[in-house]
């Protein structure tokens, strides 16, 4: 991933069948990931919050297997359908 400042591993984008908009929650991720120092190196986070909203602000899930129809389209609620 394009300006990401450590390797990314991850699935290709075709097979993910989810993505999941968590912006309203990143600043709570990075304070986590903050007490998880192997992770990654958190010290400057608050001053760089807006760039890391690019690569951070989002969640990527690829689909198993289900019970119900696979999803037509990449989805952005994984309790769709379910509620």
């Amino acid at each position: 991933m394009h300006g990401v400042p450590f390797p990314m591993i991850g699935w290709p984008r075709d097979r993910i069948t989810a993505i999941i908009d968590i912006q309203a929650q990143l600043e709570t991720k990075l304070k986590g990931l903050g007490y998880h120092a192997t992770q990654i190196h958190v010290s400057a986070m608050p001053q760089q919050l807006d760039e890391m909203l690019l690569w951070l602000g989002h969640e990527t899930f690829v689909l198993a297997r289900t019970a119900v129809r696979w999803p037509k389209s990449v989805e952005t609620d994984l309790f769709r359908g379910l509620r």
